[in-house]
């Protein structure tokens, strides 16, 4: 999609450098491609679009509010799949062009299927002072541990968000 937009772009402004031209320009005035749409312009189409969608639906079958589809809601989502996808935090850093890994760590979550196989694979080596592996009392605390993480959470679409604004 990215392509094809800039090659519309390319076309509707053919004489001005390919490095100065915005992937989405405002239509007036903007004889050189060099200016943006609004912030408003863009959250306004943004809002259109949302609204032809259908009804999305969280994991567990509820309907997600629409109202909270906003294009912010996209930059939570992208570091989450990236996170889900066992993205580094220096990589999702530099990812979302941020200078410090406390500001990433806002975004960065670990899953949890990446919080179950991480600990799959201690458990597995794990043993008591008897020399009996712990893997059912690692189960319950896992458990535990899921419910815990969830307080405080709210689904956006691809993932969850803590952000405190949000919650």
């Amino acid at each position: 999609m990215i392509v094809s937009q800039q090659e519309r772009v390319r076309q509707r402004f053919p004489h001005g450098p390919a490095a100065t031209l915005k992937l989405l320009p405002a239509t007036y005035p903007n004889p050189d491609g060099t200016k943006p749409i609004s912030r408003s312009t863009l959250e306004a189409r943004h809002r259109d679009w949302v609204s032809t969608l259908p009804a999305l639906r969280t994991r567990d079958g509820a309907v997600f509010d629409p109202a909270k589809i906003v294009p912010y809601a996209y930059r939570h989502s992208y570091a989450q799949r990236h996170a889900d996808a066992g993205v580094p935090i220096d990589v999702l850093a530099e990812l979302l062009d941020h200078r410090s890994y406390s500001v990433t760590r806002g975004y960065y979550r670990i899953g949890e299927d990446r919080r179950r196989d991480a600990a799959d694979k201690v458990t597995t080596l794990s043993f008591d002072r008897h020399g009996n592996r712990i893997w059912r009392d690692a189960r319950a605390l896992l458990d535990s541990e899921r419910a815990r993480h969830a307080v405080g959470e709210v689904a956006v679409p691809y993932g969850t968000c803590s952000e405190p604004s949000n919650v």
